[in-house]
């Protein structure tokens, strides 16, 4: 029993570390939603606790949202990357908010149409919404870009092209 009190304080003191360390950026990013320095380190505490596994289900959703925002902000600003675009995408599909993670597929795609990512963050939303035209059209076309894919890339072409769930 002393090992499981021992565990359950040392849970109990990494959730505090994070809530306040999540406080503190929340205060900085509600008085200044452009400054990248606090966009990035909002971003990364606010995803670290969403997968500790330390929240319970209702927790975990607000996070989200709360992550889904702050990514959407840092993608306005100057300074976001192709991995903001991945996490905002995932984090939206997540939520269910297909509407959303739509509207950052298209931009990622406008922003960056050079980059396996993008078209591998669209055929995620396209099958996730069943649409599987839409992700052979995507796929299609990531065939044709002028780049030497990844290996992970490559394996992903290849489990669609034959069929992919259902061969």
């Amino acid at each position: 029993y002393k090992k499981l009190a021992i565990a359950r304080a040392a849970l109990a003191e990494l959730k505090g570390r994070y809530s306040s360390e999540i406080q503190y950026l929340s205060v900085r990013y509600e008085s200044n939603k452009s400054d990248i320095d606090i966009l990035v380190s909002y971003c990364g505490i606010l995803k670290k606790y969403i997968e500790s596994g330390l929240l319970d289900g209702r927790s975990y959703k607000k996070y989200l949202r709360i992550y889904s925002q702050v990514l959407s902000d840092l993608i306005e600003s100057d300074a976001s990357e192709e991995k903001h675009f991945v996490e905002k995408i995932n984090c939206d599909l997540k939520m269910g908010d297909f509407v959303s993670a739509r509207e950052y597929c298209s931009s990622f795609y406008t922003r960056h149409n050079n980059s396996e990512e993008a078209y591998v963050m669209y055929m995620k939303l396209y099958y996730m919404l069943g649409d599987y035209n839409s992700l052979s059209g995507m796929l299609r076309s990531m065939k044709e870009l002028p780049l030497n894919l990844s290996n992970r890339a490559v394996n992903i072409q290849r489990f669609w092209s034959k069929g992919g769930l259902y061969e």
